[in-house]
């Protein structure tokens, strides 16, 4: 180098430099190959994890499933055979079985059935069916539960009962047993609404109002009693009441799923004057 001209020694400087740069370049792209491969192994990794992740949860939610399926959905009716009767023979009522109610739930239904005068067994079946809404074996349950003690049923048993009949059209076998709930616990508006409820459905609209009215008095705030009352109103045809006690609710709850129902009720009332029908 110190014996070449000043010419051929940068010439030489720019050749090493070039290759000092190409040798750079190589490696540049060599570690990109090298994240490129590690990112699509990453990728692969991850989708194989995902893939088995989900069938495990597919896998899991088909048990749950199942399960849900051998359970109290095929309970009997309160007149209707038990789990151990001949109709259930060979349907996999075991203990994990697919053909009918759980355990625990069998025993409860066979001792009201075994014991026909035993009230608390009676009212634990009829809860059995209410919590999965099969309200007319409920309502069997907690008929034979009155009959046998129409003086001792408790309170919420006998709201429940009440309730039923109610809902089932059975207006005057209801009214007596909501007098009975007024008088047990005079302090719970609960009571007064039942009872309003039934007066409207005998349209004795007056009473009715007057039944709501006092449940007010005793929870200003109570959205059911509130929607009743402006059910009552309109079927009275009282209008300027039933918009009234409607902006009532909203004021209280502007989310109330009646809300809508009733401001169309009422607008149908004052456009036509006649009472709709519900």
């Amino acid at each position: 180098m110190q014996n070449c001209g000043p010419f051929l020694q940068e010439i030489i400087v720019s050749t090493e430099t070039n290759a000092e740069i190409n040798l750079l370049k190589v490696k540049l792209e060599a570690q990109k190959k090298d994240k490129t491969i590690f990112f699509l192994i990453g990728l692969i990794l991850g989708g194989v994890i995902m893939f088995f992740v989900t069938n495990r949860l597919n896998s899991n939610s088909a048990m749950v499933a199942q399960a849900s399926g051998s359970g109290v959905s095929q309970l009997p009716g309160a007149d209707g055979p038990m789990p151990n009767d001949k109709v259930h023979e060979g349907a996999g009522v075991g203990a994990g079985g697919a053909g009918g109610p759980q355990p625990e739930i069998r025993a409860i239904l066979q001792k009201a059935k075994d014991n026909p005068n035993d009230v608390e067994a009676q009212l634990n079946a009829a809860d059995q069916y209410l919590k999965i809404g099969r309200s007319e074996q409920a309502l069997d349950y907690l008929s034979k539960a009155y009959a046998l003690k129409p003086d001792g049923m408790e309170f919420r048993p006998l709201v429940v009962y009440a309730e039923l009949l109610l809902d089932g059209d059975k207006v005057k076998e209801a009214m007596p047993l909501f007098e009975k709930v007024i008088k047990m616990k005079p302090e719970e508006s609960i009571g007064y609404i039942g009872l309003g409820m039934a007066y409207r459905k005998q349209k004795d609209f007056d009473k009715s109002i007057a039944q709501f009215n006092t449940a007010l008095k005793i929870q200003p705030k109570d959205e059911d009693a509130l929607h009743e009352l402006a059910h009552a109103y309109i079927d009275k045809g009282d209008a300027r009441n039933a918009e009234t006690t409607i902006n009532r609710l909203n004021e209280i709850n502007s989310k109330n799923e009646n809300i809508a129902s009733l401001r169309q009720e009422l607008d149908q009332l004052k456009l036509t004057g006649k009472i709709p029908s519900h």
